[in-house]
């Protein structure tokens, strides 16, 4: 043979294997790409063995199995997903038990000082206004510092309660519920159900090829709608967890804030009241009004900002959710009960041997509903209304607001005008007239705010006995609750243990 023979030989045989090595490399990769879409990273997921290879040479039989066992994994997402929610809604925005009556105690003190310097005051210039000149000054002094220091100890209490939620939320950080660190654990969840929903509709159209297993794939078709819904309604309720809880923070610590500002005010008019008397010097007295007419309107305003704050804060985390929620808005729960129902159909018209897999978790996809969800916001929203006291409800902001306006307006006329600084009798008598007026006004705003915070306060104790009394309080809602999901992941890992 001759030599260029030989060399065309060795050149069409190099050919050859190159082409069954490149055939062999592209068969693998497209193997490769239809049973990893999105490779499983937590530790509930079976070995690789049983969802790697290639779902293309995977038989009908087969994959019956495999459905089954994908159909477990992702019910045990839907499990980890809820779990996170009950304890992100017990952590976030946390309520200790005593909350609301330790600020309202505070409060009571503050109103209860502000009662007894209205009185002092009011029955001090009453008993003098036609002989204003006789005034006695050291007892009218203590009606301006007696106040002052009730306004104190409610500033120091809006602000210890203001700390007590900053810490609360650091440790809900540290925990793994931070806003960002808790959507990301849900979307991770999420993105791993649907890589084990995307294998399973592959191996669900390997199954349909069977005539045998028709059965088998009315109930899996009906189980893979009821899968989705049960995704979609964990995220749903991770929505509404992460923005309720958010939206009562916001509106707290804007309340707290605005509480104390204003009673930092309140106390700064007292003092500045009080030197008026002290330095016979009634400028004093107007720098006093001054300050009330700024506190008035913060105790009108604040209810409502707070409200609005809370409102955009929780806006602001919805629009974050977004990318989670966007499609799953329009799920409901009348579509999860349709599909339960179409499962029950299913299941209803095949032989029981061939569904046994989805008749035992019949009764798994009925735990999962958004009532007992709805019962822990029911029951949170219940708790948070405990916690207020009267100035801050919109109401009582307007009427204990619009009586300090007037204070601090009756104070700043004679205070502000350099003819009523004299010493003569017209001035002191019109000074006198306006501040006994301004005393009164106190009394009757004073007293709503002590009776109407300690109505709050017992009505909210009220409803918290009867909530536990008929087993709806959101630490029973939320405990019971706990028990159903590990029963559901007993049942669902019952024989899948993994062996030593």
């Amino acid at each position: 043979m001759s030599l260029e023979k030989l060399k065309l030989k060795a050149v069409l045989l190099a050919m050859v294997l190159s082409a069954q090595q490149y055939n062999a490399c592209w068969a693998q990769n497209i193997a490769l790409a239809s049973s990893t879409i999105q490779p499983p990273t937590d530790s509930t997921i079976d070995s690789e063995s049983t969802l790697k290879g290639t779902i293309n040479n995977t038989d009908p039989s087969t994959a019956v199995n495999k459905i089954d066992d994908l159909t477990r994994q992702v019910l045990l997402k839907i499990v980890q997903i809820e779990r996170f929610n009950i304890n992100y809604s017990m952590n976030v925005a946390k309520q200790g038990r005593w909350k609301g009556w330790r600020y309202a105690g505070f409060q009571e003190v503050n109103a209860g000082m502000g009662l007894a310097g209205a009185i002092i005051g009011t029955a001090n210039r009453g008993s003098h206004l036609h002989t204003s000149t006789h005034l006695w000054t050291q007892v009218q002094e203590s009606a301006c510092y007696i106040p002052m220091i009730g306004s104190i100890i409610g500033a120091s209490a809006a602000a210890f309660e203001f700390w007590v939620n900053e810490y609360h939320d650091i440790e809900a950080t540290r925990k793994g519920f931070a806003p960002h660190a808790a959507r990301k654990y849900v979307q991770d969840r999420v993105n791993e159900i649907n890589a084990l929903l995307d294998k399973r509709d592959a191996l669900l159209k390997i199954e349909s090829t069977a005539p045998a297993l028709a059965g088998h794939v009315q109930v899996d078709t009906a189980e893979g709608k009821i899968l989705d819904d049960l995704r979609d309604q964990a995220v749903l309720e991770f929505e509404r967890f992460h923005v309720n809880a958010r939206k009562l923070l916001a509106f707290q610590q804007a309340q707290y804030f605005f509480d104390f500002t204003k009673y930092t005010l309140n106390a700064i008019g007292y003092e500045f009241a009080y030197l008026s008397l002290h330095r016979h010097h009634r400028i004093w007295n107007y720098r006093a009004g001054v300050m009330w007419d700024i506190a008035g309107p913060i105790y009108i305003a604040g209810p409502i900002l707070s409200r609005l704050i809370g409102k955009g804060i929780g806006e602001y985390h919805k629009h974050f959710l977004k990318p989670l929620t966007d499609d799953v808005h329009d799920r409901s729960m009348q579509t999860l009960q349709a599909d339960e129902s179409a499962l029950t159909r299913a299941c209803d018209n095949v032989a029981p041997p061939t569904t046994t897999a989805a008749i035992d978790r019949k009764e798994i996809y009925l735990l999962q509903d958004k009532t007992f969800s709805d019962e822990i916001s029911s029951g949170l929203k219940s708790r948070s209304k405990a916690k207020l006291t009267a100035t801050q409800n919109v109401f009582g902001g307007f009427f204990v607001g619009g009586l300090k306006l007037a204070q601090g307006i009756l104070f700043t006329i004679p205070g502000y005008y350099t003819a009523y600084h004299t010493k003569t009798i017209r001035a002191t008598r019109v000074t006198n007239f306006d501040l006994f007026a301004a005393s009164v006004t106190q009394i009757p705003a004073t007293s709503y705010a002590m009776i109407d915070t300690f109505r709050i306060q017992v009505q909210g104790e009220i409803n918290r006995h009867k909530m536990l009394k008929a087993g709806v309080h959101p630490t029973q809602v939320a405990a019971r609750r706990l028990k159903e999901l590990n029963e559901i992941e007993r049942k669902l890992t019952k024989g899948h243990e993994p062996t030593n």
